[in-house]
């Protein structure tokens, strides 16, 4: 498994980045198991006849805009819902993958101080020297036994945790739909004009000014007032809803940039220490450094994934609200 995630890592440096297609087809898979997905989509189908409905029976502007209002709240809580299911799906994804690294650098952590615990004896054994250190020696490799076994359940865990989700085993094939996609950038305002938050609070300023023009003639004072000010807190809140939205983008475009910096950073430290790796077990064949350093230089070689594989989930984050944020699929806004 190891060598498997290490090939993996290193092949992506020289392959192009993951077409859409590929997470497409995944997602389309887990969409015919998956309940929430499906919930959605029908959540989604009847607030779409719902607004036909409503649209066509509506006699005034003011039902109009109700209608509307209605059907952009629903999109919305659509557009939410298929941000969590994506964001489960990469972070499970993901999350199994660091858990079998984490297995595997408990495994060596316990191997470490089982050769620590081996010296002290030897060394006890030798020089009669006090019993403390090969006491406290055997107590550490007894607690990485405890923590393997705890490392064993959590890998378990997470991976009937994605069959659960998913509706599939986890393989290492999945792993093929992550990377660092190429994404078409839209601009601010693009963003901004099609946030449903936006749209909502546009409309709900459109009603308020229709409810305003609409009193009759003979309206009390207070109603006349009542309809100013409905009207003027609409204006707000649709500036502050745009504002809002500018900040989603920035913040978002932001850590874009900045996680793509950190995994091409991430990724040349781990083609480095490739090198270091094949000659420490080169060393270690021709017995120039021990067991222990050698270990000790693959449990650093497999933090540096788990690094990764933990700031690529972090990317993903970002990149799925990117593009739920752009109102589109996957496919169609990913190069």
């Amino acid at each position: 498994m190891a060598r498997y995630l290490i090939s993996f890592i290193l092949l992506s440096f020289s392959v192009a980045v993951l077409h859409s297609e590929s997470y497409k087809d995944f997602y389309k898979k887990i969409k015919e198991n998956n309940k929430v997905i499906r919930i959605g989509e029908i959540n989604k189908s009847i607030a779409e006849k719902n607004y036909e409905k409503d649209t066509i029976l509506a006699r005034t502007q003011y039902e109009k805009l109700t209608a509307e209002i209605a059907y952009i709240t629903a999109l919305s809580g659509y557009q939410d819902t298929v941000k969590a299911v994506h964001n489960e799906i990469f972070s499970r994804l993901l999350n199994t993958a660091i858990k079998q690294i984490e297995y595997q650098i408990t495994d060596y952590e316990k191997r470490v101080a089982y050769l620590d615990y081996e010296y002290e004896k030897k060394l006890h054994q030798l020089s009669s020297a006090n019993s403390v250190n090969m006491n406290e020696a055997l107590i550490s490799y007894r607690e990485t036994e405890l923590d393997l076994r705890q490392a064993e359940w959590e890998k378990t865990e997470a991976l009937r945790i994605f069959l659960e989700y998913t509706g599939f085993e986890w393989s290492e094939d999945f792993l093929d739909v992550v990377g660092e996609y190429d994404y078409k950038k839209i601009t601010e305002k693009s963003w901004t004009l099609q946030d449903p938050a936006v749209k909502k609070a546009g409309l709900q300023s459109e009603l308020a000014e229709y409810a305003q023009k609409e009193l009759p003639d003979n309206a009390a004072a207070y109603a006349r007032q009542l309809a100013k000010m409905e009207y003027e807190k609409s204006l707000l809140q649709l500036e502050k809803a745009r504002a809002d939205s500018v900040l989603k983008y920035r913040t978002v475009i932001q850590e874009l940039g900045f996680f793509t910096e950190t995994l091409r950073l991430l990724k040349e430290n781990i083609k480095a220490y490739e090198g270091e790796l094949q000659e420490a077990a080169a060393r270690y064949k021709k017995r120039i450094i021990s067991e222990k350093e050698y270990v000790q230089k693959k449990m650093y070689s497999l933090t540096l994934q788990k690094n990764y594989y933990e700031n690529l989930q972090k990317y993903m984050a970002s990149l799925v609200s990117y593009v739920i944020g752009t109102d589109m699929e996957f496919d169609e806004v990913l190069k």
